[in-house]
């Protein structure tokens, strides 16, 4: 819940440079995201994320901050759950996306 009432929803854009195969989707990476929120401001994040296997998920939780735009300068938690892959569907298909579901906690400094 924001602090701001006239910030309700969010639409997050997620973007890294990172290596990835079937087998090696769980490593370390750092990501730009980009919130547009409801009021038509926006936030941009960078975000180092640790990711580990656990209970057949992808947990991936990603720590840094607002860099620009709408809350700059609050410390950003990320935290990212979904399914683990179906390795050798990857290996015979690929994947061209993944769904799961997102957590996200500004705090001000």
């Amino acid at each position: 819940m924001s602090t701001n009432p006239a910030i309700t929803t969010g639409t997050m854009t997620i973007s890294f440079d990172a290596t990835r195969s079937c087998l090696t989707v769980a490593s370390p990476s750092t990501a730009t995201l980009t919130i547009n929120w409801n009021n038509g401001q926006s936030s941009t994040l960078l975000v180092n994320y640790v990711n580990n296997n656990a209970a057949g998920q992808i947990v991936s939780v990603g720590t840094g901050a607002v860099t620009t735009g709408l809350f700059a300068g609050d410390s950003a938690v990320v935290v990212n759950v979904g399914p683990t892959l179906d390795t050798l569907n990857c290996v015979l298909n690929g994947i061209s996306s993944r769904t799961g579901t997102f957590t996200l906690e500004l705090t001000s400094l």
